[in-house]
């Protein structure tokens, strides 16, 4: 008999039923509502930025550090204010963490990171749930085998949850990001609560460069819950004529033009992904999956993700865009990962993440994870298991069963059995274990059997998580 946990919310599968008739033609309608966007960000654009942040700086006797990244994290100029104490590393980590959860259809700044990732959402109202993202800071993280532009400091989180980083758009379209460190704070993090001047000088130094309105992650609702955006509004600034702020420090680097993206605009409905020869992900064979039943489980995904009404884009009514991998049961290797139209650059690790998390947990001959779940739950160590990413979230988690608060019962209510403290130290104590990136604990990975046999995994993210595991969910069907 095989033992399923948490492979799904009930009404994933009745979704897909209901869904499945529908043709291709949504497909296309849905990526005819995509913005054409092939802008990018050039050395000019940058210096711009920079200038108008460290003159905003100045004007508020702040001293700090700047960096500017084009969407896919590839730092375009950094500038150190004479006399900072703020760090270069994570003006960077600010700066990407804005361009990776944005999207030419919606716009996420490094405090929404922080909105969707603390242990109750809303953060700070008691027995809530965490946050849909619980745990996303530790992808794209230093030595990832899969995103080239993670974290640059081992240990460090790939994405940052603290205010300061804003995404850049240029007429309308996504284009990069900026990190500011160094200003003065009150900002509490575990209610994503308080003014910061990183923030307030991001806002500033994108005069010319803002979001649409419309797209702003506080018009985006979860649950009915409205995602934070920023605390604070752009200061009323003039920019001084012939005043150069660049005379009040140096830059680390350059501002440069954006390279050519390795993920185009105009890119095909349906992409494999291959950045160079050391990240090349398109379709093959695994251990007992062939390539063609790999390329049936990422169309199934994408036709998907086509008919499924994304939860954090604008307007209303479009479909999700996704990254879609698919991993083997040989070490977790990548079998092919596509990304849709748009979909955000964080998730080209994070589902991998998620397929690599579902493989781990379900396999009993893994030792460190599918052996020790087993163990939690009372199982034999070689009992058949599906665990998903949902599952492995719910056992994470600093209250268990998640959303019940300590003081609100009569009874103790013990953390989570995979918690390992405050920070994501379970993560963090994975680090790039057990194949490459490391682990993620928000659903969209379900692992994948063939004949009764666990034979690899396949992950989404992009979307809601709801979304996510319901796309997942119609890969693996």
């Amino acid at each position: 008999m095989k033992y399923f946990i948490l492979l799904l919310r009930g009404s994933a599968f009745t979704g897909i039923l209901l869904l499945s008739i529908l043709g291709c033609e949504v497909e296309e309608e849905q990526n005819a509502l995509l913005p054409v966007c092939s802008e990018l960000l050039i050395a000019s654009d940058v210096s711009k930025i920079i200038s108008q942040a460290v003159e905003i700086a100045n004007k508020f006797d702040q001293k700090v550090m700047v960096a500017v990244t084009d969407r896919e994290g590839n730092r375009l100029g950094l500038f150190q204010m004479s006399g900072t104490t703020g760090d270069s590393a994570f003006a960077v980590s600010k700066a990407r963490t804005a361009a990776y959860l944005s999207s030419n259809q919606h716009a996420f700044s490094s405090l929404t990171a922080c909105f969707i990732v603390q242990n109750h959402f809303p953060p700070g109202i008691q027995n809530t749930p965490a946050g849909p993202l619980y745990g996303v800071a530790f992808s794209s993280l230093f030595g990832s085998d899969i995103q080239p532009n993670g974290s640059s400091i081992p240990s460090r989180p790939g994405l940052v949850c603290d205010p300061g980083g804003i995404p850049i758009y240029k007429n309308g379209c996504l284009v990069g990001g900026i990190g500011v460190d160094g200003g003065s704070s009150s900002f509490v993090s575990e209610i994503c609560s308080g003014e910061s001047m990183d923030e307030i000088i991001a806002l500033g130094a994108l005069s010319g460069y803002t979001v649409p309105q419309e797209k702003r992650g506080d018009n985006i609702f979860i649950d009915g819950i409205r995602f934070l955006y920023t605390n604070a509004s752009p200061p009323n600034t003039t920019f001084t004529p012939g005043f150069d702020p660049l005379s009040l420090g140096s830059y680390l680097i350059g501002a440069q033009n954006a390279p050519t993206p390795k993920f185009p605009a105009d890119a095909d409905p349906m992409r494999e992904v291959v950045l160079d020869p050391t990240h090349d992900f398109r379709i093959r064979p695994g251990t007992f999956l062939t390539a063609e039943e790999v390329r049936s489980i990422l169309t199934q995904a994408a036709a998907q993700a086509a008919r499924t009404r994304a939860a954090i884009r604008r307007p209303l009514g479009v479909a999700s865009q996704v990254f879609i991998a698919v991993v083997d049961i040989d070490s977790g290797k990548v079998l092919g990962i596509w990304r849709t139209l748009d979909a955000t650059i964080f998730s080209f690790d994070v589902s991998a993440q998620k397929a690599r998390t579902a493989l781990a947990f379900s396999n009993p001959d893994n030792i460190e994870f599918g052996q020790r779940i087993r163990s939690i739950l009372g199982l034999s160590t070689s009992r058949p298991l599906a665990v998903t990413t949902r599952a492995v979230g719910f056992l994470s988690q600093d209250f268990f069963p998640p959303g019940i608060d300590r003081d609100s019962v009569g009874a103790t209510v013990e953390p989570g059995p995979l918690y390992r403290g405050p920070n994501f130290a379970y993560q963090q104590e994975v680090g790039l274990r057990p194949y490459g990136n490391g682990i993620t604990i928000f659903p969209g990975g379900i692992p994948l059997y063939k004949n009764g046999r666990l034979v690899g995994a396949i992950g989404i993210s992009g979307d809601g998580v709801d979304q996510d595991d319901l796309i997942a969910a119609a890969g693996a069907t």
